[in-house]
């Protein structure tokens, strides 16, 4: 082979190792990502069940306007949600006050590095929800 050949296919080979390189990267990005959004669905939904927990009258096994009935434990989970895990994560309530729920998801994977896994809250009020990434 001569001089020129050599340092072509050297190039060559440093350009492969470099987009193999990128194309992990993406692929953990894509998958962090995805856990993310697959937490927030998740939590939204037990969000909506919360709010239909508080809107139904008391007579009826609902909160009554409340969600102080609601509580911490897996119990409380029970009936805003039928699992406080998941293939996306574990899920537990965080506090529970008159007019506001904390909801917390923990996620299967810690994609920083820092190790703490992928952790999204959510503040549960009757008319509205607020999501927030704690730990990424």
């Amino acid at each position: 082979m001569g001089y020129q050949q050599k340092l072509l296919f050297i190039s060559g080979m440093i350009a492969m190792g470099v987009a193999i390189a990128i194309g992990i990267r993406k692929f953990h990005s894509s998958s962090a990502e995805a856990n993310l959004h697959a937490l927030t669905i998740d939590l939204l939904t037990m969000a909506n069940k919360a709010q239909q927990y508080y809107q139904k009258p008391s007579i009826l096994d609902g909160g009554g306007r409340s969600f102080s009935s609601i509580s911490a434990d897996d119990r409380g989970l029970e009936r805003i949600m039928a699992d406080r895990q998941n293939l996306n994560g574990s899920f537990k309530i965080i506090k529970v006050e008159d007019q506001c729920l904390t909801l917390e998801a923990t996620g299967t994977l810690d994609f920083d590095g820092d190790g703490q896994n992928l952790t999204v809250r959510a503040l549960v009020y009757p008319d509205s929800v607020h999501t927030m990434v704690i730990s990424y």
